[in-house]
């Protein structure tokens, strides 16, 4: 009986880019829905605020759009999983700058956008796996369209409260 090679994490980067987004997860490479225009709405929204709130403090990166995080897992070494957005303190970027394929370890704040099709298992799968013991993650949000969304700037105290809705073509203030 023949078993299946483990894909690694260099396999899925040598893939070729046909717009499909894909995780490794066990050694296979497991093929994500594309966001919906909401979905892509509320993270670009999140990033925009903590993007405005690096520029103005700084401390490190902001990146958006499922980027491929390895998280060296101690049962699946190679799992790279996507992130809707995240932040990555300077000093945990390799040489002070984001690396050219896959962010190493988990973030030290993660936001992920829930869909209508995330399953509560999913949720709790991919939300233990970016706060396991020993990882630098400070922070997590799940955040699903239509629910308010507070980001607070703690520097200025200042609280910015938007409700979004999968309607809604502008955020107004709550």
């Amino acid at each position: 009986m023949a078993t299946k090679a483990r894909l690694t994490a260099e396999d899925l980067w040598q893939m070729p880019d046909d717009g499909v987004p894909r995780e490794l997860v066990n050694g296979e490479i497991i093929e994500m829905p594309l966001p919906a225009p909401p979905h892509g709405r509320l993270v670009s929204l999140i990033s925009y605020y903590l993007v405005d709130h690096v520029k103005e403090h700084g401390g490190g990166e902001v990146v958006a759009g499922d980027v491929r995080l390895i998280l060296n897992l101690s049962y699946d070494p190679e799992r790279v999983r996507g992130a809707d957005v995240a932040f990555i303190s300077t000093e945990r970027l390799p040489g002070g700058k984001l690396p050219e394929k896959f962010l190493p370890g988990a973030p030290d704040l993660v936001v992920e956008v829930l869909s209508p099709s995330n399953t509560s298992i999913e949720i709790q799968q991919r939300f233990a796996i970016f706060s396991k013991p020993g990882r630098a993650l400070s922070g997590s949000s799940r955040i699903r369209p239509g629910a308010p969304l507070s980001i607070e700037r703690t520097e200025r105290r200042a609280c910015c409260e938007k409700t979004m809705s999968w309607t809604e073509r502008t955020c107004s203030r709550a």
